[in-house]
């Protein structure tokens, strides 16, 4: 690959992280929106789980894929930025 095509790369995933940060601070906003039962309506049959805990954990396991999909991508940056650096040094040499 060029460097060109490794820059490229690079602002591909730049925007892709960003995306994730946006997914991540949506889901993170959700905690603050989650609420108990309101015993004092008449119960309905075939609604939503009402368990907080369950909701809570919902929330912690998409924040923890997100986490890791983040990691993955950054790490993909930086061995992209490292063959970047590699082509144009080669280039220059040349």
């Amino acid at each position: 690959m060029t460097a060109e095509e490794y820059l490229s790369q690079i602002r591909r995933i730049d925007k892709r992280i960003e995306a994730l940060s946006r997914d991540e601070e949506k889901t993170r906003s959700r905690l603050y929106n989650i609420s108990g039962i309101d015993y004092s309506k008449d119960r309905v049959d075939g609604g939503g789980d009402g368990d907080i805990s369950s909701r809570l954990i919902c929330v912690d396991n998409i924040l923890t894929g997100i986490a890791k999909k983040k990691i993955y991508l950054i790490e993909a940056r930086e061995t992209a930025r490292t063959a970047q650096t590699r082509t144009r040094a080669r280039k220059a040499a040349q």
